[in-house]
């Protein structure tokens, strides 16, 4: 049989359970809309986007244009070398174009073909270097014809023109004769000459062979004229220089006694007058910086 509330007593006492059985839930439904509203208070506020500006379009009358500031380059001095010292060795310093010419430097060529010319000799309307070329000869170190072939050289002989001798040959043609063949050469002897094409060696040549002494003629390049010298490949070659100090090469190399000065031969210059220059030590123009 089902029980029912037949008092007061009994429905108040249910109403009091379902009272106390709710609870519970009430409470928890509280406890989520709080955190629900806690969470809303914590969330950022979004950062809004930029705001996009329009930018105007320039005038292009009103464009000021930057102007890009370049430094010229000065152009190279056209340095041009006249034939007769195209197999002198020579140094040039500075901003140039060195021009080595196959034909004779004319005087009427400056500014239009060259700005600056050397040229060995003298020449009208050309400025003589103070410091000349010297052309020597240099002999392999204990060449046994040595003290013959320096009596037998003689530059005032030679009939070049513009030349100043260092060197002369006094030794009359039958002595020296007669001292060749005291040392066994009554008919003369060989000798092996390094050419360079160098001014003074067909001269050179032909002197020698008026005495019986044969010239072997051996083709050296300029680089290479140390290492013949010295290897004993050549006995005999001639050699230039501009200063004491280049001499001194050679006298280093085989010794005073094997390093005769034969002559000096002027070196003449143009330059272009618009150009400022000075003198180096070989005695040679170049542009001041």
């Amino acid at each position: 049989m089902r029980w029912m509330p037949n008092s007061k007593n009994d429905s108040y006492q249910q109403g009091e359970l379902g009272r106390d059985i709710s609870r519970p839930y009430r409470i928890q439904f509280i406890i989520f809309l709080l955190m629900i509203f806690f969470l809303s208070a914590c969330e950022g506020e979004p950062t809004p986007f930029p705001a996009q500006i329009a930018s105007p379009t320039p005038d292009p009358a009103t464009v000021v244009q930057t102007a890009i500031v370049t430094t010229p380059s000065t152009p190279a001095i056209r340095y041009a070398i006249d034939p007769s010292l195209a197999t002198i060795p020579i140094t040039l310093t500075g901003n140039i174009q060195q021009m080595n010419s196959q034909t004779p430097l004319l005087i009427t060529d400056l500014g239009a073909n060259f700005d600056i010319a050397i040229r060995l000799g003298n020449a009208d309307g050309w400025t003589r270097s103070p410091i000349p070329l010297t052309i020597g000869l240099v002999i392999r170190p204990s060449f046994e014809f040595a003290d013959v072939i320096w009596r037998a050289i003689d530059p005032p002989e030679w009939g070049m023109v513009d030349i100043t001798p260092l060197h002369d040959g006094t030794t009359p043609y039958t002595v020296l004769r007669a001292d060749m063949a005291n040392l066994g050469k009554p008919d003369g002897f060989t000798v092996n000459l390094g050419v360079q094409s160098l001014i003074g060696e067909d001269a050179l040549r032909a002197q020698l062979g008026t005495f019986f002494i044969e010239t072997r003629a051996i083709s050296i390049a300029s680089e290479k004229r140390i290492e013949s010298i010295t290897s004993s490949t050549i006995d005999i070659m001639l050699v230039s220089w501009f200063t004491d100090v280049e001499k001194a090469q050679w006298v280093n190399l085989v010794g005073e006694a094997n390093v005769l000065s034969l002559f000096t031969m002027p070196i003449n210059y143009l330059v272009n007058p618009n150009l400022t220059v000075s003198l180096s030590e070989q005695g040679l123009p170049q542009v001041d910086e």
